[in-house]
């Protein structure tokens, strides 16, 4: 089971995505209101995998991304509403792993996410070239990192 962290200032909107993460069951979900709790809480629990909104009230999503990056060496997936090209390709290219859109049928979209925590360990591997995940290793921001497509995932539930 995965341990993900949902960071949005958007109640309904948090609920909602932690209730859809929930749905499969390699996800714990835990949700936070905004980056302090989210970083109280990363400091306190063990997470996989951090999904955070880009348009966060108290600090930028992305900024807040870049520090889950270098202190706790996370995968972190951005997601927002906002989907103009320029917000996008910011995010990308300062390390989020993936952006994903928010839409009412978001069930999909996070089905596959388990893989995030893969590839960014398999990174991690390949960097150190030991077998071990070292938390001094981390994945600079200009990364192509790429989840597999449901085409290339083998699942039961299909």
């Amino acid at each position: 089971m995965y341990k993900c962290l949902v960071v949005d200032d958007d109640d309904t909107w948090r609920t909602k995505m932690c209730s859809t993460l929930q749905i499969y069951e390699y996800y714990d979900v835990v949700g936070a209101k905004d980056a302090d709790e989210a970083l109280n809480k990363l400091r306190s629990e063990s997470f996989d995998l951090v999904l955070c909104e880009i348009h966060l009230q108290d600090i930028d999503g992305i900024e807040l991304m870049q520090q889950i990056h270098r202190e706790f060496n996370l995968p972190v997936t951005l997601i927002s509403a906002d989907n103009r090209r320029e917000v996008l390709v910011n995010a990308i290219s300062k390390g989020a792993f993936p952006v994903l859109l928010k839409h009412d049928g978001m069930v999909n979209d996070f089905k596959h996410l388990w893989q995030n925590v893969i590839v960014w360990r398999k990174i991690i591997y390949d960097k150190k070239g030991k077998g071990k995940l070292d938390p001094d290793v981390g994945v600079s921001s200009n990364e192509n990192v790429s989840i597999l497509s449901d085409d290339e995932v083998s699942s039961d539930d299909e």
